[in-house]
C-alpha cells in the first residue's frame, strides 16, 4: 500500500515500540486484513451513531485499499488514509482503542488529521487515551507532518476527550454549529 507523506513513504516506518503511562501500555499495530473485523467491532463500541459507523466502516475499506477506491476518496476529498488499533500487547488480539492520520486534497503539505480516534468504553479512565494519542502525535511527527488537526464536537461525552486535546496542546481553531442541534463542530490543531 503506498501511502504519501512528506517525509516518508508510509506511515510508521519506524519501530511503534510501547508506551507506559499511569497503567495503559499500548502496542499499535497497522489496520490489516487479520486484524480488520476487531477493528471495526472497537469501532462501532466507540461510534454507536449509524452513520458514524457507515463512514468508519468506507475508510477503514478505503485505507486498505487505496487504488481500488481513488474516485470515492478524490470525491470524499481524501487524499491519503492510515489507521491503526492499539492492544495492551504485541500478543494481545483485544483492542483497545483505535487511531488514524488522514490527509485531504484541500490541506496545505505538511498538515495531518486526527482519524477515527477513540477507545472503547471498558478502557476509558485507564491512561489509554492518552497513550494512544501521544502515539499518534509521535506517528505524525515522525512522518514529517508539521500540524496535527481534529475536529470533535461539544456533545457531553466528550468533555474528557477536550481536556485531553487542550493538555496536549490541540489549540481550538474554529467551531461551526451542526445542523438540527445544539452542539458545535469544534476544531483544533496542534503544531508539531
Amino acid at each position: 500500500m503506498s501511502f504519501e507523506s512528506p517525509q516518508s513513504d508510509s506511515y510508521g516506518a519506524q519501530n511503534s515500540g510501547e508506551y507506559h503511562h499511569k497503567s495503559a501500555r499500548i502496542k499499535l499495530r497497522g489496520l490489516s486484513p487479520s486484524i480488520f473485523s476487531p477493528a471495526l467491532a472497537a469501532a462501532f463500541e466507540i461510534f454507536s451513531n449509524p452513520k458514524d459507523q457507515v463512514a468508519v466502516e468506507e475508510d477503514y475499506r478505503i485505507s486498505l485499499e487505496p487504488e481500488r477506491f481513488v474516485e470515492q476518496m478524490r470525491h470524499s476529498g481524501i487524499k491519503t488514509q492510515k489507521y491503526w488499533v492499539a492492544t495492551k500487547s504485541k500478543k494481545s488480539p483485544t483492542v483497545a482503542g483505535i487511531t488514524g492520520l488522514e490527509t485531504k486534497v484541500e490541506d496545505e503539505a505538511g498538515s495531518a488529521w486526527l482519524g477515527w480516534f477513540g477507545v472503547v468504553p471498558e478502557y476509558r479512565g485507564k491512561g489509554y487515551g492518552r497513550a494512544l494519542l501521544k502515539k499518534t502525535i509521535s506517528k505524525a511527527r515522525n512522518v514529517g507532518f508539521g500540524r496535527l488537526r481534529l475536529w470533535t464536537t461539544t456533545a457531553p461525552e466528550e468533555v474528557a476527550a477536550q481536556d485531553m486535546y487542550e493538555e496536549f496542546g490541540f489549540r481550538l481553531t474554529g467551531d461551526k454549529e451542526m445542523p438540527e442541534s445544539n452542539e458545535s463542530i469544534l476544531f483544533r490543531e496542534k503544531i508539531l
